[in-house]
């Protein structure tokens, strides 16, 4: 929102629990009510800033790190975040890797009365229906709001760095602030091989856009360890350190040229969602219900993972993964069971499954202000309540959007099978779906293929070489000391045998592969984690 503590103040005073309707962007904010006697705390509608609540019998901490709970609460780790973990890389759920610590839940309003009771309720509720509007009243509206948040970020910084891709979604906000004529720098990360790094470089000196290229240099390769160790803290062991960390060293690198980072931060709500198979083998039409199986078997539980190092509690767990999701799902949607499937898709991901990008997000504002328009309220809400016809085969609704604001960007190549952004019309629109559905058929070819057990690089793993960067970490003196199952934090949870005989394998070069090591590195993350936990309890507890 970019205000400062007098002005949320004042509009305390003035709209009392209804503040948070009135402001836009990612907040958490907290402030004391002294005439009510009363603590109140917001969380934007998104949960795009991340706060951990944990009451006890003493204490009510809110804090934006996790670990700072062990001060109050015996750490002991959550093994149903620890499985959700597992399954997809991130928390999905409001749980933390601590036992009895929560995530701030979304749209969300806490008081802390003087009697000591705490409550909560929501201040917004998602759309239950389509919006009536026109599709090119629809684009209209988001074409402004886009302008308006363009005409927003103003209040942070003069010359902020947007992260620039193929993708059509930082296309979508580069566009704004072109229409604009805000000015403003660029930035991609990835080898300098890497499809995307040329043609982004080659679009932006036909554009004039000033642009950097973010590698990891040397400091990074050569001692990953402490990069993980940071990832670890600030990221709250929410996704795992390997990621966060270069998360925070690609982004580090932005301060040599502004204070505030730019990003296309979920894009799907505005083209093909989560919900995109289910319309697609339905030929595009409404569909009747939320298919909650398929939908948890072709996505959220689409990749199983290693489990015979795990003692039988986290076994058993794991087995009832698929009523666990379930039971997530069903309470996501609750109150939308008669609305279009879409929005019942959306609302799910909104609130759970799009947590990976939050936890990247809300890490880097603790190091650089970092902006997502495409998740401000005023953007979003006009998004999801688009229906699917409009948001299916990469979106006629953004096209338009970004063809209105820039219509040379819009013109630019993206990386789906180096289609355009322009509106398609009768013409252009069967070499359109040809091609859209070939590059379409891929995706859906690589989950099968993940299913089936096969090795499919991500698009992370595609911009870097990262297995020699795993591997160094690897054979780094601590990290090898931290492996050794007698000082594991989590012998609850892990069998000694069982233990010693992976990382025996994992001596065998053979064995050190990208998916084999960032499995290794998701639990010495959550090891790691809890270790630091453990040792800040204890200092708290003399």
């Amino acid at each position: 929102s970019g205000l400062q503590a007098p002005q949320l103040c004042d509009l305390y005073q003035k709209y009392g629990a209804d503040m948070p309707n009135h402001l836009d962007g990612h907040f958490v904010v907290k402030l004391y009510d002294a005439e009510k006697q009363r603590l109140c705390f917001f969380t934007d509608f998104i949960r795009t800033k991340t706060n951990y609540m944990t009451l006890t019998d003493d204490y009510l901490m809110i804090t934006p790190l996790l670990l700072l709970a062990a001060v109050v609460r015996t750490p002991t780790l959550d093994l149903h975040a620890f499985n959700e973990y597992l399954w997809r890389y991130y928390i999905l759920s409001d749980r933390t890797m601590l036992r009895d610590v929560s995530r701030l839940q979304p749209a969300a309003l806490y008081t802390l009365h003087a009697d000591g009771k705490l409550s909560h309720q929501r201040y917004w509720r998602w759309p239950e229906q389509y919006r009536p509007s026109s599709f090119k009243q629809t684009a209209e509206e988001l074409v402004q709001t886009m302008k308006d948040s363009a005409l927003l970020t103003q209040q942070l910084s003069a010359n902020p760095l947007i992260e620039f891709t193929m993708g059509q979604d930082s296309r979508q906000v580069l566009a704004a602030f072109t229409h604009q004529k805000i000015p403003f720098t660029t930035a991609i990360f990835g080898k300098t091989d890497y499809m995307e790094v040329p043609n982004v470089r080659t679009m932006c000196e036909r554009h004039g856009f000033e642009h950097h290229h973010i590698l990891l240099n040397r400091d990074y390769t050569d001692d990953p360890w402490t990069f993980f160790k940071r990832g670890i803290i600030l990221g709250n062991a929410e996704e795992p350190g390997y990621l966060i960390g270069r998360i925070l060293y690609m982004r580090q690198q932005y301060l040599q040229w502004t204070n505030l980072a730019i990003n296309g931060v979920h894009g799907r709500y505005y083209k093909d969602g989560l919900w995109n198979e289910m319309y697609v083998f339905n030929l595009f039409r409404e569909l009747k219900q939320f298919n909650v199986d398929v939908f948890l078997k072709y996505r959220a539980l689409n990749k199983d993972y290693r489990d015979d190092i795990f003692a039988s509690e986290l076994i058993d767990i794991k087995s009832g993964a698929m009523d666990y999701f379930r039971q997530m799902v069903y309470q996501s949607i609750q109150g939308l069971e008669d609305s279009p499937v879409a929005l019942q898709v959306d609302k799910f991901d909104a609130d759970h499954y799009a947590n990976f990008g939050t936890v990247a997000n809300n890490t880097s504002n603790m190091m650089i202000d970092l902006l997502s328009p495409l998740l401000f309220r005023r953007n979003m809400i006009i998004g999801v309540a688009s229906p699917p016809q409009w948001r299916f085969q990469l979106s006629a609704l953004q096209r338009a959007v970004v063809y209105q604001l820039d219509a040379a960007l819009a013109r630019e190549k993206t990386d789906f099978g180096g289609l355009t952004m322009q509106p398609k019309n009768f013409l252009t629109k069967g070499p359109f779906l040809m091609r859209y559905g070939f590059s379409q058929s891929k995706k859906l070819r690589d989950k099968l293929k993940n299913k089936m057990g096969f090795k499919v690089k991500t698009q992370l793993q595609k911009a870097w070489d990262y297995l020699p960067i795993y591997q160094q970490m690897f054979h780094q003196p601590e990290v090898r000391k931290r492996l050794q199952y007698d000082r594991l934090a989590m012998q609850d949870i892990i069998e000694k045998e069982p233990w010693n005989r992976m990382l025996a394998e994992y001596d065998k070069p053979e064995n050190q592969t990208i998916d084999s090591m960032e499995y290794l590195y998701k639990l010495l993350t959550v090891e790691y984690f809890l270790k630091q936990a453990k040792e800040i309890h204890q200092k708290g507890s003399r």
